[in-house]
């Protein structure tokens, strides 16, 4: 089975230029293609390698950058009820994909988020599926489900949307502080848990996440 992340492919993407790029913030439906693109999700770091440390989970980073699809650290600074400084970093597996695009260059972005799953987890998860090791996705289930709506796996996602520019369609929606990322499909068979059937923006008032 491909790797999620592949540094030939990361090298061959990353050499497209884009420029002018804007969040879209609002939820629903939405459809696209992976970018190469520095996000604006905040403060984060690329995940360079990954190792068990001691028994603990390590991991080598390198400073935020630009990327198609990575492993990342997201980095959150706050103060505590005792007044110390906490810096707490979550692992994810990032996914930038251009939304919609203007005459004059400029677009719109998000980047599908999937906290707690690394690349290598989803991978393993969904192989134990196929291979019937396992009946249920433990790891990055949203991302699986994103791949099921499009008629797409791990090799297709490789080939068709990463190697060739193809697009997939996915849903975005709010849940506390954060936004989140499931299948077309879901969003749209329970708006009612994830938000209105048509995009508005997060502050709406129509949208009751």
């Amino acid at each position: 089975m491909k790797d999620l992340v592949s540094s030939d492919l990361f090298q061959k993407v990353s050499k497209t230029s884009l420029t002018l790029p804007t969040y879209d913030y609002t939820v629903g439906v939405k459809q696209g293609s992976v970018i190469n693109i520095k996000p604006r999700i905040g403060e984060f770091e690329v995940i360079t390698k990954r190792s068990i440390v001691n028994g603990n989970e390590h991991f080598e980073t390198s400073p935020a950058k630009a990327f198609t699809y990575a492993d990342v650290l997201l980095v959150r600074r706050y103060v505590s009820k005792e007044g110390e400084s906490v810096v707490s970093k979550t692992p994810a597996f990032a996914v930038n994909v251009k939304v919609s695009s203007s005459a004059n260059g400029s677009f719109k972005y998000v980047t599908m988020m999937f906290r707690y799953s690394l690349a290598e987890d989803i991978c393993k998860s969904i192989n134990d599926v196929r291979e019937k090791r396992a009946t249920d996705v433990e790891k990055g289930k949203a991302f699986y489900c994103i791949l099921e709506d499009n008629g797409l796996n791990i090799d297709s996602w490789q080939s068709d949307i990463i190697e060739n520019g193809g697009t997939f369609k996915f849903a975005q929606y709010k849940k506390k502080y954060d936004m989140n990322f499931i299948s077309a499909n879901l969003y749209e068979s329970d708006t009612a848990k994830y938000g209105p059937s048509q995009e508005t923006t997060v502050n709406s008032t129509q949208s009751k996440l």
